[in-house]
């Protein structure tokens, strides 16, 4: 099996890092989101067996961290920005095999042996799948979250719908039914059945096209797999406050930064050292790009970059 590694993305929901963008810049120890998805597949699986996919101009960095973790990592990278589909469907032509698992960079998951089990299940079932998705059984009503519904009590069940980042009334009462699963974004499938799927949709194209429920909705046979362990996507400055390690008063502390009579609060310095004194909750982030800080309650982590940048000037 290939494993193709999302790793082009730009992170503008996490200004003001997002050069580089999260997967590259964000550390869990002293490792990369990036470097952390390499080792955890190097588990169970070779380096021939990886791939990164990125962008031209994020290819330097992603040959050194990978090279920092693990020799000889293929790279693929594309020379102008597009969505998911252009980037698999080019590694689909550039790679000769039968067998595929996409997945982000930028995730966090634990346990990982549990995450690889789960890897074998899905391959022994996948020749009667078009596509695979993994599903992690909730654990809260988010609502930043994707779902899917199904019947997680299942090893394997039919996806039966699809639903984008719900109100919180709506997301307490998925969680309550325990027929939903946040959508991880990683899917596994075999080349022919996936390509025959992707291509009946008459929206199809090598350009401008993204993986996501909009498409895989239509595929006949779809299935989803629940995982029941931690995962966060880390896509705003809350989750990454709820996956990363605290401190015995309640912090996440990441870079050259000094708390003093500071609860709940994460704070991360790039390139400054940062000072927080008698506050509670708040997030407080420091990078070449500039200085964010709000309470987390009244978090801005998901207004586009350009819309808090014009807000702000």
């Amino acid at each position: 099996m290939k494993i193709l590694i999302l790793a082009g993305g730009n992170g503008t929901r996490l200004w003001p890092m997002t050069s580089p963008p999260k997967q590259y810049a964000l550390q869990d120890g002293n490792l990369s989101l990036l470097q952390k998805t390499i080792l955890r597949f190097l588990k169970g699986y070779e380096t021939k067996d990886l791939v990164i996919l990125t962008q031209k101009n994020q290819m330097p960095l992603a040959r050194k961290q990978a090279d920092e973790v693990a020799s000889g990592i293929h790279i693929l990278a594309e020379a102008e920005p597009q969505n998911t589909a252009p980037a698999l469907l080019h590694a689909l032509d550039e790679i000769d095999d039968d067998l595929f698992l996409v997945a982000p960079s930028d995730h966090i998951i634990a346990p990982e042996d549990r995450f690889l089990r789960a890897l074998e299940t899905a391959k022994l079932e996948s020749r009667d799948a078009s596509a695979i998705l993994f599903g992690i059984v909730p654990t809260n009503p988010n609502t930043q979250y994707g779902y899917i519904q199904c019947s997680p009590g299942r090893e394997l069940s039919n996806v039966e719908a699809f639903i984008e980042k719900p109100p919180l009334e709506n997301a307490m009462a998925y969680l309550e039914s325990k027929r939903f699963l946040w959508n991880s974004g990683m899917l596994l499938f075999h080349r022919e059945p996936f390509m025959d799927e992707l291509q009946k949709h008459p929206a199809f194209s090598y350009s401008g096209l993204s993986i996501d429920h909009a498409f895989l909705e239509s595929f006949e046979n779809l299935k989803v797999l629940p995982l029941h362990l931690s995962w966060s996507d880390v896509g705003s400055w809350e989750g990454i406050y709820n996956a990363y390690g605290k401190d015995e008063n309640g912090n996440v502390v990441i870079g050259a930064a000094e708390l003093v009579d500071t609860k709940n609060s994460l704070v991360i310095s790039k390139s400054r050292p940062v000072k927080v004194s008698g506050l509670d909750g708040v997030i407080a982030i420091e990078s070449s790009e500039g200085v964010y800080m709000a309470h987390r309650t009244a978090s801005v982590e998901n207004i586009p970059v350009e819309k808090l940048l014009s807000s702000l000037f």
